[in-house]
């Protein structure tokens, strides 16, 4: 697709601006063999498209095969873009050295380069940001589906809003240990370095849950929300199960039955 959008590109830009000055090279090449100016033009023109497609074609099915064994930066795809112009450039220097041989080759490749890079920078241009925007798109759509589909989040720092939705804390995902209900508050327990700290915030459990939804951190308990990744021990006694976290001053976290089934089959993946 992109060969292709390249290639009608440039063909117009070539009919339009005449920027290679293929009627004057018709004048000297071709006139003696009865074609018009107009339909030579246009034969070279079409000559020149087609050597640059073949370029363009070999060039891009090369760069493909490298890129599936070898990684290209950036710099390494604008090396390989100006190696195509260059070889462009030879071949229309060899076709103007053939019409008129009284120049220099130097000074016809100086011309030849300026006037490939003229005809086709536009169009590389364009098609490379035509590529980003569609690898952006991607990416964005692969992140809508990841979140339609209720995976966690990349963000490794979770919000702690009170009833009214102003954010009272913000703490990496990986230090909360749990939260726990106490009448119209709840006390949110985490790691700050060695550590152990509470915070009171004005909220309900179900409330942060919602905000939370998280697969790590879980209802266990009418009063609790557990984060699974500081899970070291599940303890069972009696009817009841209780989750150890192996730090000092953390109390086990009963798991009732209501969300019983559902946490110990989590806690089983991890």
């Amino acid at each position: 697709m992109q060969i292709g959008f390249i290639a009608a590109f440039t063909l117009l830009f070539i009919l339009i601006y005449h920027p290679l000055d293929l009627e004057d090279m018709s004048v000297t090449m071709l006139q003696n063999l009865g074609w018009n100016r107009s339909l030579i033009a246009f034969t070279l023109t079409a000559t020149v498209i087609i050597v640059g497609l073949g370029v363009t074609a070999i060039s891009r099915t090369i760069m493909i095969a490298y890129t599936k064994k070898h990684e290209i930066s950036i710099v390494g795809y604008v090396i390989w873009i100006l190696a195509e112009v260059i070889i462009m450039a030879s071949v229309y220097t060899m076709g103007s050295y053939v019409n008129d041989s009284s120049q220099a080759l130097e000074e016809l490749f100086r011309k030849s380069l300026y006037k490939t890079v003229l005809v086709i920078l536009i169009p590389y241009l364009i098609s490379y940001v035509v590529i980003i925007w569609r690898e952006q798109a991607r990416s964005l759509n692969d992140i809508r589906r990841e979140l339609e589909n209720g995976r966690e989040s990349s963000v490794p720092y979770i919000q702690i809003l009170d009833e009214r939705g102003d954010l009272r804390l913000s703490i990496k995902r990986e230090n909360l240990l749990y939260i726990e209900a106490e009448d119209n508050y709840v006390n949110v327990c985490y790691l700050a370095g060695e550590n152990i700290k509470n915070v009171m915030v004005r909220n309900s459990l179900k409330k942060i849950a919602e905000q939370l939804d998280s697969e790590k951190i879980v209802r266990c308990h009418r009063s609790y929300l557990v984060n699974l990744d500081h899970v070291k021990v599940l303890r069972r006694e009696k009817d009841c199960f209780y989750i150890e976290m192996g730090i000092d001053k953390v109390p086990d976290i009963p798991i009732s039955k209501t969300y019983g089934e559902t946490v110990t089959n989590k806690i089983m993946r991890l």
